[in-house]
């Protein structure tokens, strides 16, 4: 092992070139160790170029780094693919030259590195040189894809063809994988249900033959049998997956760190700045504390446990648990009814369940892009399946805040179960309703967030605000205290987010362009408000382009709940064109605002943003139309019938009893006023 001059990096006027190229001198001799530290007494770094020698300015404070390399394969892999994409990376900047002065221009706007990474296939050569390096550069990917606050849209959409898939290994390997994991040898002994515990686990091995029905980056999965149940999936982690994942980490960070630190010129006030403008650390950390939750099966196991908990459907009779009542809310059914919302969660078995191992039921089911498009009966079941999974999301999202942080095509399948349709004759029946698999990443979302989406998205259809939505940001968690704090920033971002909505709300011919609401529409005697059509592919291209902007700090369930939305209203709208996920989205979100299970100010706010008039009093024409809305796209109900749904709550009644008490204070006020 060679340990490289330790080097202490000081700002100077040096071109973004020399520095790329020391970079690159660094991961070229690097392992995946490297160790950064802040203080010591070591000369600047000295880097030969035509015959020039230049100090390197990575960052504009002063720290160390000191790199310990070796020969190892990896290091020499990462090496040789690094250097292969070289010229997709800097070619396109030196073609940028903005003359003798500059020997290249660096972009200053999203849209210009778009360009950039569009020219001459950089985005995919990038994409490409990833999946050479492995499953954690893959996932790593994978996740960058799915933030347009860090990447171009053109290199995101490149790394969203990366798949997870890889050629399995050797299922003997896996079968004593399985064997050392259930039957470690400090649990040997002579009892009788040691000895059938053995017995089980032998048995459950000679089952897994063949190759497995799945193989990604992580581990894979068999089909198998489990003596007393029946059919099961065995997951086992690919040996030396931890491991590896440790080394890349590693590398990663370092990597993402000394790309954070780069300084360009700023030609507008001859100064530096910084080259890359997000916290690539911060990305970097954050991506790495998701692939391990995804190692750590037994995080896994608990997630699965949780969620069948919170959403599963149960056996009629059974006890269930308090908390599935938050994610019903006021237009929930009882869970044993065919056409209710509860899903299918795969049974765990937490006694043959390891770090390495995770044994679970077998679910039969299709995917739901599987259909006859001539087949009207199935295509009728494939959609409500499809519906169930958009309500269901809503209510993670929105409800429970337990969520499943990777609701991807390939994790949700249509499961055909018995149903017990007549308790006299026990005729049993079956019925397509949506299952779940993968439980690797579960998020946990705030209350104060999910009280923000959903006043956000009031707002939104319902008023037509955009300056109240971004005014809610600060409940959102989505925005620097910096941009919050700044009456300018947030005007800024109020005229951003309309064009943002003019671009992705569809109202049609007869619903009215965006933003023209005004009282008028407002006071209507419609029975409805309207609900345009959401546009994902605008919708996310436009956020893209002002996410850094505003500089956003956008938690991963969003960019993947919206992009698992995208897919879902995707695969409905192939089913029935006429489909509008918003109709599905803002009655879910009038039920959270009425009930208000939370108490939360910023709810109340919002309420009497519908439903109070100019004059402060309640306005019997907006509650009429907030009603009507739950009521017509909410299942179809009457006003009256929502009101009442509404009152059985404590929170409706809550909510009720403080606009009552507010309107009897406003018309004190005003006959107070009246007798002045």
């Amino acid at each position: 092992t060679m340990t490289m001059t330790n080097m202490r990096i000081r700002s100077s006027r040096v071109t973004p070139f020399l520095s790329a190229v020391a970079l690159l001198r660094c991961i070229s001799s690097s392992s995946a160790f490297v160790n950064f530290a802040r203080e010591g007494p070591y000369p600047p770094p000295l880097l030969h170029v035509s015959g020039r020698r230049k100090s390197l300015p990575f960052s504009s404070s002063d720290f160390l780094l000191h790199f310990s390399f070796s020969s190892t394969p990896r290091a020499l892999e990462i090496t040789q693919v690094v250097f292969s994409v070289i010229p997709s990376v800097l070619l396109p900047l030196i073609s940028n030259s903005g003359g003798d002065r500059t020997p290249f221009r660096i972009p200053s706007s999203i849209e210009e590195w778009d360009t950039l990474w569009t020219n001459d296939g950089g985005a995919m050569k990038v994409a490409l040189a990833l999946e050479q390096l492995g499953p954690t550069f893959v996932k790593f990917g994978q996740a960058l894809g799915s933030r347009p606050d860090v990447i171009p849209p053109s290199l995101a959409a490149a790394l969203s063809t990366l798949q997870d898939d890889m050629a399995p290994f050797d299922t003997d390997v896996a079968r004593k994988i399985l064997v050392e994991e259930l039957l470690p040898p400090e649990m040997e002994e002579l009892s009788a249900s040691w000895r059938r515990r053995a017995e089980i686990v032998e048995t459950l091995a000679s089952s897994v033959v063949g190759s497995p029905v799945a193989a990604a980056s992580i581990g894979q999965v068999y089909r198998a049998v489990l003596p007393g149940f029946g059919p099961v999936a065995v997951k086992v982690q690919r040996p030396g997956a931890r491991a590896l994942v440790v080394r890349d980490a590693e590398l990663l960070r370092s990597v993402a760190k000394v790309l954070e630190s780069l300084k360009v010129p700023d030609h507008r006030d001859g100064g530096t700045r910084r080259l890359i403008q997000t916290d690539l650390v911060d990305a970097v950390e954050e991506f790495m504390s998701r692939i391990f939750e995804e190692l750590d099966y037994g995080r896994e196991v608990q997630n699965a446990i949780t969620f069948a908990e919170l959403y599963g459907r149960k056996p009629s009779g059974s006890r269930r648990s308090k908390n599935k009542k938050l994610w019903r809310g006021i237009f929930g059914t009882k869970c044993d009814q065919a056409d209710d919302l509860c899903i299918v969660v795969p049974r765990i078995f937490p006694e043959y369940c390891t770090k390495n191992v995770i044994v679970m039921e077998w679910l039969e089911g299709t995917k739901l892009t599987n259909f006859d498009p001539h087949n009207v009966s199935e295509k009728a079941e494939n959609l409500a399946v499809v519906e169930q999974g958009i309500r269901c999301t809503l209510s993670q999202l929105l409800d429970t805040g337990i969520l499943h942080a990777d609701p991807h095509a390939g994790n949700l399948i249509k499961v055909n179960i018995p149903v017990d349709n007549n308790k006299k004759t026990h005729t049993n029946m079956t019925v397509a309703t949506l299952g779940y698999l993968d439980f690797g990443l579960v998020s946990s979302i705030p209350s104060t967030v999910r009280d923000g989406l959903v006043c956000s998205i009031a707002q939104l259809i319902f008023c037509r605000n955009v300056t109240a939505v971004a005014d809610l940001f600060s409940q959102l968690d989505l925005l620097p205290s910096e941009v919050l704090e700044d009456c300018g920033q947030l005007e800024d971002l109020a005229s951003a987010l309309e064009g943002t909505m003019i671009a992705a709300l569809d109202y049609g011919p007869d619903g009215g362009s965006w933003p023209q609401q005004n009282n008028s529409l407002l006071f209507s005697s419609a029975r409805t408000t309207p609900v345009p059509r959401l546009r994902f592919d605008r919708l996310l291209d436009r956020l893209a382009r002002i996410i850094p902007r505003f500089n956003f700090q956008l938690p991963p369930y969003f960019i993947n709940n919206a992009r698992g939305l995208s897919t879902l209203e995707g695969i409905a709208v192939s089913l029935d064109p006429s489909f509008n996920v918003l109709t599905k989205l803002y009655p879910h979100a009038l039920n959270h605002l009425m009930v208000n299970p939370n108490d939360s100010k910023i709810v109340e706010e919002t309420v009497q943003a519908l439903v109070l008039g100019e004059n402060g009093l309640l306005s019997p024409v907006q509650i009429w139309k907030v009603l009507g809305d739950a009521a017509v796209m909410g299942g179809g109900r009457s006003r009256k019938r929502v009101a009442w749904d509404v009152i059985k709550t404590g929170g409706g009644r809550r909510t009720m009893r403080k606009l009552l008490l507010g309107e009897i204070k406003v018309r004190w006020m005003q006959w107070r006023n009246r007798l002045k």
